[in-house]
Parts: structure tokens; sequence; C-alpha cells
């Protein structure tokens, strides 16, 4: 479904006649949905990406007459946080801002399914077993999630965490997460796995399978400059911290 085009500003006398853009857009996708097989099927990523939409479509209506018309996607989430009377309009917006990062952490080119050696290099510092230890503790977080929710991996302060969104929607956005960059996102609604995997468990691993390490590479890095720390030195500095 399209969102809904461009509304005319209020109507009355006097009142100026302004058309809008959607204040919200689907992010064009830099992948075809049957990219990703035989790990995640078209049809899987295909009804993912028409939920994407959805929720695009629905913050659009949610933020229509609303001060949140002005707001950017960020600071949408980040002020509707801690307000209950807006709790709709917060959980869609992360929604939509979740379901776009993680996009963005998937690729269909093999070339960049392997983890970079600055990413092995911070899985050493922060995990026990290193690489593999940080993706047996990021799938143990996914499967314990209870309902619905997402499994975020995080840098705050130069240290690499692993954090569990529960019952349905959640944003690293918003307090006390804000201070840290996000760096691999999955999601664990049952949308994102029923009917295509036999459990959740057989979707992470597939949707592993699937991971743009570069992109994570890049927030790995953005991670560092935010704590004021050098790519080059990012060894020494955490292992003194």
């Amino acid at each position: 479904r399209r969102v809904p085009p461009p509304s005319l500003a209020a109507r009355g006398s006097g009142a100026r006649h302004q058309r809008r853009a959607a204040l919200h857009t689907l992010p064009r996708l830099p992948f075809q949905a049957n990219e990703f097989e035989p790990h995640l099927s078209g049809e899987q990523v295909s009804e993912h990406v028409l939920l994407h939409r959805e929720l695009v479509r629905e913050l659009n209506e949610l933020a229509e007459g609303t001060p949140f018309t002005t707001h950017t996607l960020e600071e949408t989430i980040a002020d509707t946080a801690n307000d209950a009377s807006r709790a709709v309009l917060h959980n869609t917006a992360s929604e939509v801002w979740n379901h776009s990062f993680m996009f963005r952490c998937m690729t269909p080119n093999p070339a960049l399914r392997h983890a970079t050696p600055l990413v092995r290099e911070q899985a050493d510092i922060h995990f026990d077993g290193g690489f593999d230890g940080m993706l047996d503790e990021l799938r143990w977080n996914a499967l314990s999630v209870f309902g619905a929710g997402w499994t975020f991996v995080m840098m705050r302060d130069a240290q690499i965490e692993i954090e569990n969104y529960h019952a349905g929607a959640g944003s690293p956005l918003a307090p006390p997460s804000a201070a840290a960059v996000p760096l691999l996102a999955v999601d664990v609604w049952e949308h994102a796995y029923w009917g295509a995997h036999k459990s959740r468990e057989e979707y992470v691993d597939a949707y592993l399978a699937v991971v743009n390490w570069q992109f994570v590479d890049e927030q790995v890095r953005a991670g560092l400059r935010a704590a004021g720390v050098d790519d080059g030195s990012a060894a020494t500095a955490a292992a003194a911290a």
C-alpha cells in the first residue's frame, strides 16, 4: 500500500493553502527481496518490507495534526519516549526506525557477510570467545525475548553491549539507550519468521547469515568516535578501561 498523498494545510478564511509532502517516507532498499535466498525467502522479505511500508503510513496518520509533523523520525522517538499519551506514536515511530536500520544491516553480497578485522578486534575485547562468543550471546538474547521485541548490539562509551527490548516496540534512540550507537538489530517479532522458519532460533541463524558486517564496521567506528577513541587505538583504549 502506498503512503497517502500529501494533505492540504488547514482551510478557512485567511488560511494559507500549502501542499506538504508526506512527513516520513519508505527508504529505498538496496536489494531485491529474493536476493537473500536460501537463508531468507523472497516472500518472507517481501512481507517484511510491506509491513515496513504500512508502519510508515500509520506513522504519518498518527503525526498528522500534531506538533510532530515538523519532527524528524529520531526527534519523534526521543520526544515521545516518556509520554504515555503518545505511546502509540512512539511505538510506531520506533518500529519504523528499527526496520529501516535492520534492513541496512542486511546485504545480498556474500563478500560483505564476513566480519571485518575491526569488528573481530572489538568482539575479542568485549566477549569471551571473541566474535563467535559475541554471536552466541546475541543468539541467546534474541531467543530470550519474551513475546515480541528486538535485540540490538550497541556501543556505549566504547563498550559493546547487547540489549533486549521486550513487549513489542522499543528503540535504542530513546532513554536510557540514547547515548549509545546501535551496531546491529535483530527483529524477533513473530512476523519476522512465522511460517518461513520452524523456530525463532532457525530464523536468527538465517538472519545472521546475511548480516552486512561492513555496515556494522561503520557503526563501530561511529561508536568509537562518539567515545573519543581513534580507530587505530581502539584495542589499547578498551583494554585500559
